[in-house]
C-alpha cells in the first residue's frame, strides 16, 4: 500500500470510526482501538482514504495486516495473529469456488442428456461437490470462531442451505428455521446484516403464504428470542416498516398492539410510535419538535405534558386546573409543558397568554402535526406524566387521575 494512505477502521454497519492511522515512510501504521471498542466483536470495514478496503472480523485479537498491492482484497491481504480473519477469508474463498463449480455442473447437466458421454462425469462431479459443500458447512457449524457465525449469516442471505440439491421449498424452510431457532442475535447484531436478515426472512415468510395469525406468531417468536431491548426495538422497527410496505396491515396492527404492551421498546422511532398508538408508560418520552428547536424531557425534573385545543370544554377544565395548581405542582418538582392543536395563531396566543408556565407551544398543524402524531394523541385533552429521567409514568384524560395533586 502507498505510504500516503490513511487507514480508517469503521464499524461496518455504522459510520463510527473506531481507529485511524497514517502509514509512515516504510508503509507501516499502528492502530489502537478507542477504549469503548476494545471488547468489540463483529464485522468492521478497513478503509484507505485513497480508495479501496475490505471487511474484516474484529474479536479481541491483536493482529498484523499486510498487503504489497496498492488496493487490498481477499486474495492479496495477509494476517499474522488473526485466526478469525484467516478462517473467514479461506472459508469464504473455498465456498465460492465450490458454488461456482456446482453452478457449472448444474448447467452442463441441464444442457446434455443422460446418454451423452459428458453427462456421467459431471453427474459424479456434482455429487462430489455436494459432499464437499456439506462437509464444509458441517465443519463451519463446529467452529467456535465468530467468523463461522458470520459465514452462516451470509449463507442465509445468499439462499444457501445444507444441500446443494435442496428445492426452493427446502431452502425456505431452512432459512425460516435459522432465524426462528438458530441464529445468535448478538452475533447477528454486529455482522452488518441485521436489517437484511430480518427483511429477507419476513419476505420469505410472506412468499410462503402463511396465514396472518401464523406470521404474527412467528414474528413474536423471533422477538421473544432477542434478549436485548435495544436490539428488540430495532427488530420491531424493521418489522413494522416491512409489514406496512408489503400491505400486511392485518399483521402490522396487532403487532403494534403487542409492542405497546411489551414494555420492551427503547427510544422508538416515529414510525414505531405510530404503530404502537404513541409512546407507552415506561418508555422514554420522545422529544417535542418546534420551530425553536427540539424540547427534551430528560432535564432532571418531572413534567406534566398536556395536549389540548383552545375552546374545548374538557380542555378548559384541565387547563384551569393546571393554572390553579401550578405553584403546588412546582413545589412537588413538576414543570408544565403544553402543546396545542390550534390552527388560528391569534386565538391560540390569546388563549395561552394566561398560562403561568413558559413552555407553551403550537405548530398550527392541528392534531395531525408532528408532536400530536408522535405521542399518538387522538383526542384532547391528553396528559402525560414524565419523571425526572424522561420516562413516561402515566397517560390520562384527566389530571385528577394522575394523583399528583393529592
Amino acid at each position: 500500500m502507498a505510504v500516503n494512505h490513511t487507514i480508517v477502521w469503521r464499524l461496518k454497519d455504522k459510520n463510527d470510526t473506531i481507529a485511524k492511522g497514517k502509514l509512515d515512510k516504510s508503509g507501516k501504521a499502528v492502530i489502537v482501538f478507542k477504549d469503548r471498542y476494545k471488547g468489540y466483536k463483529g464485522m468492521s470495514r478497513f478503509l484507505l482514504t485513497e480508495g479501496g478496503g475490505l471487511d474484516l472480523v474484529i474479536n479481541k485479537e491483536n493482529f498484523t495486516v499486510s498487503c504489497k498491492e496498492e488496493v487490498p482484497n481477499l486474495e492479496n491481504i495477509h494476517f499474522i495473529g488473526s485466526p478469525e480473519n484467516e478462517y473467514f477469508i479461506n472459508t469464504s474463498m473455498k465456498k465460492t469456488q465450490l458454488l461456482q463449480k456446482a453452478e457449472l455442473a448444474k448447467a452442463v447437466l441441464a444442457t446434455y442428456n443422460k446418454a451423452d458421454a459428458v453427462y456421467a462425469p459431471f453427474e459424479k462431479e456434482q455429487t462430489q461437490l455436494n459432499d464437499q459443500y456439506k462437509a464444509l458447512r458441517n465443519s463451519n457449524t463446529q467452529s467456535p470462531l465468530y467468523a463461522a457465525r458470520v459465514l452462516e449469516i451470509f449463507d442465509f442471505l445468499m439462499g444457501n442451505s445444507n444441500d446443494l440439491k435442496d428445492s426452493p421449498e427446502q431452502k425456505a424452510a431452512a432459512a425460516n428455521d435459522f432465524v426462528l431457532s438458530k441464529v445468535n442475535f448478538d452475533d447477528l447484531y454486529n455482522s452488518n446484516a441485521w436489517n437484511e436478515v430480518f427483511a429477507g426472512w419476513l419476505n420469505i415468510q410472506i412468499q410462503q403464504s402463511k396465514s396472518d395469525e401464523q406470521l404474527l406468531a412467528d414474528i413474536q417468536q423471533v422477538g421473544a428470542r432477542i434478549k436485548s431491548n435495544a436490539q428488540f426495538t430495532e427488530f420491531a422497527d424493521i418489522m413494522v416498516r416491512q409489514l406496512s410496505q408489503k400491505g400486511k396491515d392485518n399483521v402490522g396492527s396487532p403487532f403494534g398492539a403487542y409492542l405497546a404492551k411489551s414494555g420492551r421498546i427503547e427510544k422508538p422511532t416515529p414510525f414505531l410510535l405510530s404503530a404502537m398508538g404513541g409512546p407507552q408508560t415506561g418508555m422514554a418520552a420522545p422529544d417535542l419538535l418546534w420551530k425553536s428547536g427540539p424540547y427534551s424531557f430528560d432535564k432532571k425534573q418531572k413534567t406534566v405534558l398536556v395536549f389540548y385545543e383552545a375552546g374545548c370544554n374538557n380542555c378548559d377544565n384541565e387547563i384551569n386546573l393546571l393554572i390553579g395548581n401550578y405553584q403546588e405542582l412546582q413545589k412537588k418538582g413538576y414543570e408544565v409543558v403544553s402543546a396545542a392543536s390550534d390552527m388560528d395563531k391569534t386565538e391560540s396566543e390569546k388563549y395561552s397568554a394566561r398560562f403561568p408556565w413558559k413552555n407553551k407551544y403550537c405548530d398550527f398543524n392541528g392534531s395531525t402535526g408532528y408532536n400530536f402524531t408522535t405521542f399518538g394523541v387522538i383526542g384532547t385533552p391528553t396528559i402525560f406524566i414524565i419523571d425526572e429521567n424522561g420516562i413516561i409514568t402515566g397517560r390520562y384524560a384527566r389530571l385528577v387521575d394522575a394523583h399528583i395533586l393529592n
